[in-house]
C-alpha cells in the first residue's frame, strides 16, 4: 500500500545499487546497501510527497529525485568532514545515545 512506499523505495534502491556495482565496478566483492537508519527518513519523505502530489508517477519521480539529492548532500557532508579532518566529531556522541537511536529505529521499523 501507500504506507510501505518508503520501505519499498529503500529496498529497490539497494537492489539497483547492488546490480550497478556488480556489473559496472572492478571490485572483486562489491556490496551496495542502504543503511537501515535511512528507513524513517525515506518514509517521512514519502508521506510528504504523497500528501502533496498524490499517489502516482509524479510522486515516484519526485521521490527518486529527493532520495538522490539527499544521497548527494550526505556524500558531500561526509566528504567535507573527512577533508577538514573533522571525523573525530563522532566521538562526542556517547555510545549509549547511539545504541538508543539504533534501538529506536528498530522499534520504528517493527511498528510500520
Amino acid at each position: 500500500g501507500k504506507e510501505a512506499l518508503g520501505i519499498r523505495m529503500f529496498l529497490f534502491s539497494t537492489i539497483i545499487g547492488q546490480l550497478a556495482l556488480t556489473y559496472a565496478s572492478n571490485f572483486d566483492n562489491c556490496i551496495a546497501l542502504q543503511m537501515v537508519e535511512n528507513v524513517p527518513f525515506c518514509q517521512s519523505l514519502t508521506y510528504i510527497v504523497v500528501e502533496i502530489q498524490g499517489y502516482g508517477k509524479e510522486a515516484l519521480s519526485t521521490l527518486f529525485f529527493l532520495f538522490g539529492l539527499a544521497s548527494v548532500i550526505v556524500g558531500l557532508v561526509f566528504y567535507f568532514l573527512g577533508r577538514m579532518e573533522l571525523g573525530k566529531i563522532l566521538y562526542f556522541f556517547p555510545a549509549h545515545v547511539l545504541v538508543g537511536c539504533i534501538g529506536g529505529i528498530g522499534i520504528f521499523i517493527a511498528k510500520t
